[in-house]
């Protein structure tokens, strides 16, 4: 039993490290996104999903959507060969 007023901190991604879970738990696979397994298991998702999903989940895609927006926004990428993108 947990006392009241007791705090709980869930480290997410102790869940992402399951090497039982997950095969690609130690890999950069940023694959896993876009075939559709990342969505599958609900431990992955950034924001968690279902009733336990984040509710600060708009505020934070919005917040650092402006932020990108405004840190790249009249800037241009130049190449290794120095050419502009």
């Amino acid at each position: 039993m947990i006392p009241a007023g007791a705090a709980i901190i869930i480290f997410a991604a102790a869940f992402h490290r399951d090497e039982g879970k997950f095969p690609f738990a130690d890999r950069f696979e940023p694959e896993i996104w876009l075939d559709g397994r990342a969505h599958k298991e609900p431990s992955l998702v950034p924001f968690s999903g279902g009733p336990a999903e984040c509710p600060g989940k708009n505020v934070v895609l919005l917040t650092t959507t402006t932020l990108l927006a405004i840190t790249t926004s009249g800037s241009s990428s130049r190449s290794a060969d120095g050419t502009f993108c």
